[in-house]
């Protein structure tokens, strides 16, 4: 009976590390992605900014820089509305507003991974780069900030070259003292500028999904 164990456990190790060492590493990946952003919302001293979830797409291209490691790129694209509600002691300076709005991020950063099976790899990382609010409203100019993501999925091997990745991200627009994020609609138009202390803007994260290609 202890010799079948052993010789169980024998085979069990010898077939996992055959299917690690079977899964092959592409230098390069390109992944068209869609997937589905949560919008979130800024509390500032005279109002809700609020921007709703919708729809978003991206391409991720990746670089082999290390065993298990990657320097990823990344470019993601959200259409949505939003709306500001100035709070009641405010409501004579400024009005309700709807709008469309688009958002955008570009990125870069490093992702390890792990690789599982023959087939599903894990990854999770870190990337720093730009948000860009685009309010489509005349007079507004496009506010750009910097940002910064989170990371963390699966890839799923097709074939040696094709797979399917799946991921979620937070997502941070940062904000500094003096520089706000907010675009407002006063009784007298567009306007811009308000100040607001260090952090967060807002957080927003997505859920993503596409095929991955190797090179």
């Amino acid at each position: 009976m202890k010799r079948f164990t052993i010789i169980i456990l024998i085979g069990l190790l010898s077939l996992s590390f055959n299917s690690a060492s079977a899964q092959t590493a592409n230098k390069i990946e390109l992944a068209p992605m869609v997937g589905y952003q949560f919008g979130g919302r800024v509390q500032y001293y005279e109002g809700e900014f609020k921007m709703y979830d919708a729809m978003n797409y991206g391409v991720n291209l990746n670089f082999l820089v290390s065993q298990n490691n990657r320097v990823e790129l990344t470019y993601s694209y959200m259409g949505t509305t939003a709306r500001f509600t100035p709070y009641n002691s405010f409501i004579g300076d400024y009005k309700n507003w709807n709008g469309d709005v688009n958002i955008h991020y570009i990125t870069i950063g490093s992702h390890s991974e792990l690789p599982t099976g023959k087939a599903v790899t894990l990854f999770g990382g870190v990337s720093l780069g730009a948000s860009i609010l685009d309010i489509k409203e005349p007079g507004i100019s496009d506010v750009w900030r910097f940002a910064m993501g989170i990371t963390g999925g699966l890839k799923i091997a097709v074939s040696d070259r094709i797979g399917i990745r799946l991921q979620g991200r937070l997502l941070m627009p940062m904000y500094f003292a003096g520089i706000g994020m907010y675009a407002g609609i006063g009784t007298g138009g567009a306007s811009t500028g308000l100040s607001m202390n260090a952090g967060v803007v807002a957080f927003q994260g997505d859920l993503q999904g596409g095929l991955y290609f190797g090179f």
